[in-house]
């Protein structure tokens, strides 16, 4: 007989990070080397370009960023320039974790974990769904390489403002049972993500998280509330076995999945502070898909099962893959893939209106249902860009 709760206690470990090395998670945080930078009077590398790291990346993505057809007109046609290396302050490599703090405001820059989770079996089990989230969804970011998929709750097109969870499966006519047990699936692997956030990230990027929760007042990432199923239910298959969890702590209300994506170095709106990303697979044998603070000269080179935290007010971007460029999304590999945390500006605007359009919705009453929810737990479109 399977012992379904000894599978789960199981998993429940290795989300707080108790687990089988007996070093909990945040201790394994603690111990990161902090490393204090200078900011840099430019960024670097600089803002507006891609950037290849070698010679045959600049080679593959050259001639196509320079003539392929802009998929939005209104889009500015970005190009790429080879890395130098000189110009870097840090080189963070890919086996060491870091906290980078201002060394003359002593505040903090960013973070990078490896080894976040620390279970290889649960990583690939949540790489495979961010594989077939960018699969069978429509790329938001159509200009960049690779492709980006929306989760979770959208604030619709510009034009629109409409407050819903993101509409953008390729295949249309799903039956609705069958688009939920997809949505399900990706909102799990997020919610996964956020536990493991909170007995993980520093303090004040998780109070960043919380207030700007509580003053916005949105869903959390439950596909329930739009399907009209049981809420705070996520499903994972852990140890072999379909396991499902009632009463879970839910993600943040939007995020987004990654495949082989690449953007220009730039700075985005947020209605938070902080964004964080969990890399889920990097092939270590491919070179590209490094991380960029710029404004302190700082590489990340990627790894798998790697989180790692910025401000995306800040001039920040991911450095092209050297695997070839697919307007498709169609890949001819997946070199590197994982999922973010990260928020639309227009999402508070487009959620009260939806309160609004409602009438019955009691916004004091989602207040204090979400002050109730935190104390309980605590008892036991994407992103707008201010263009350069």
């Amino acid at each position: 007989m399977i012992n379904y709760r000894f599978i789960k206690k199981d998993l429940a470990a290795t989300l707080v990070g108790d687990a089988a090395e007996g070093q909990g998670r945040r201790d394994r945080i603690l111990s990161a080397k902090t490393i204090e930078v200078e900011k840099q009077t430019e960024p670097y590398p600089e803002l507006g370009w891609y950037i290849a790291e070698s010679g045959d990346i600049y080679k593959t993505w050259d001639n196509w960023l320079r003539e392929r057809k802009m998929p939005d007109s209104r889009v500015k046609r970005r190009l790429c320039k080879k890395l130098d290396e000189s110009k870097l302050q840090v080189n963070l490599p890919a086996d060491k974790s870091a906290i980078f703090i201002d060394a003359s405001t002593k505040k903090l820059v960013g973070y990078v974990f490896r080894n976040w989770c620390g279970d290889a079996e649960l990583v690939h089990h949540v790489n495979e769904i961010v594989v077939d989230a960018v699969e069978k969804s429509i790329s938001v970011r159509k200009e960049d390489a690779g492709g980006l998929a929306l989760a979770g709750w959208s604030a619709g097109a510009r034009s629109t403002g409409l407050f819903d969870w993101c509409n953008n499966l390729r295949k249309k006519n799903q039956s609705e049972d069958s688009a939920f047990a997809l949505r399900l699936r990706q909102s799990s692997v997020f919610s996964l993500m956020w536990n493991m956030c909170l007995s993980g990230l520093p303090d004040e990027v998780l109070l960043d998280y919380e207030d700007w929760r509580r003053r916005s007042l949105i869903y959390p990432m439950d596909p329930a509330i739009k399907f009209g199923e049981e809420e705070r239910v996520i499903t994972v298959k852990y140890r072999g076995e379909d396991l499902k969890f009632h009463n879970a702590t839910m993600a943040p209300p939007c995020g987004v999945f990654a495949v082989n994506y690449s953007r220009y170095i730039h700075v985005e709106n947020q209605p938070h502070r902080w964004g964080t990303a969990w890399t889920t697979f990097r092939d270590p044998t491919k070179k590209g898909g490094s991380f960029f603070f710029s404004d302190y000269g700082i590489r990340v080179c990627p790894a798998t099962d790697t989180l790692h935290g910025w401000e995306p007010a800040r001039p920040h971007g991911t450095s092209l893959p050297n695997t070839g460029p697919d307007p498709r999304c169609n890949y001819p590999e997946v070199v590197q893939s994982g999922l973010s945390i990260v928020t639309s500006p227009r999402i508070e605007a487009a959620f009260r209106r939806f309160c609004e359009s409602k009438g019955n919705v009691d916004v004091s009453a989602l207040q204090e249902e979400f002050v109730s929810s935190v104390q309980e737990e605590e008892a036991d479109e994407f992103i707008s860009e201010q263009e350069n």
